[in-house]
């Protein structure tokens, strides 16, 4: 959750951000998928990978054979005019590549982009089962998903704990030596609604 917050950290949703790829912009490479999505496997640093590893439960960290592997299961076939329903196009990243930095990327994971060059899923770590799911719940589309945890909620309440827990402490002091003595209440609110800014944009 730090990271987040601090760190440069691309989510669903969020507009791709500017990379290149053998000196090619990930926008430009996004519109040859074939009208599909665009599918991006990185395969993470080797001490985030171990941390992600030990924190999260039934995680197997792939080999870049494996996950080019991967990216051949999911891509799918173009039809019969050219266009694809779904994954139209791979990219693997192997650790270190500058396209990880832009990202936000740290430990081996996906990112699925929608033809509209914004993210549509990010998943970390790497659950085939999670992108099938998506075009099946978002999309509509009659695929075979295998199991794969539940993604975590839109609505983080760490920030909201955070800010909970320092308003008490702000609300206790001021009380204590007598409220605009200690505190003058243009400040406090001051306070308050940075705070309440943050936690919209932590969130």
């Amino acid at each position: 959750n730090i990271f987040r917050w601090l760190g440069a950290r691309t989510r669903a949703g969020d507009a791709v951000p500017e990379a290149t790829h053998d000196g090619i912009s990930i926008n430009t490479l996004c519109k040859r998928a074939q009208g599909g999505f665009t599918l991006l496997l990185f395969e993470g640093n080797s001490e985030d990978n171990v941390e992600l590893a030990t924190l999260v439960a039934n995680v197997e960290i792939l080999s870049m054979d494996a996950l080019a592997q991967l990216g051949q299961d999911l891509k799918m076939q173009p039809d019969a005019a050219g266009r694809v329903a779904g994954i139209g196009q791979v990219l693997l990243f192997p650790a270190g590549h500058e396209v990880q930095q832009a990202f936000g990327v740290r430990a081996q994971c996906l990112f699925l982009l929608r033809p509209d060059h914004h993210v549509a899923l990010r998943s970390e770590p790497i659950r085939k089962g999670v992108v099938q799911r998506y075009f099946k719940q978002q999309c509509g589309m009659a695929v075979v998903d295998e199991p794969a945890p539940v993604g975590a909620t839109l609505f983080d309440p760490l920030p909201i704990v955070v800010y909970i827990f320092f308003f008490c402490v702000l609300l206790a002091s001021w009380l204590c030596a007598g409220m605009s003595d200690a505190l003058p209440w243009k400040v406090a609110l001051g306070f308050v609604l940075c705070v309440f800014i943050f936690v919209l944009w932590a969130s």
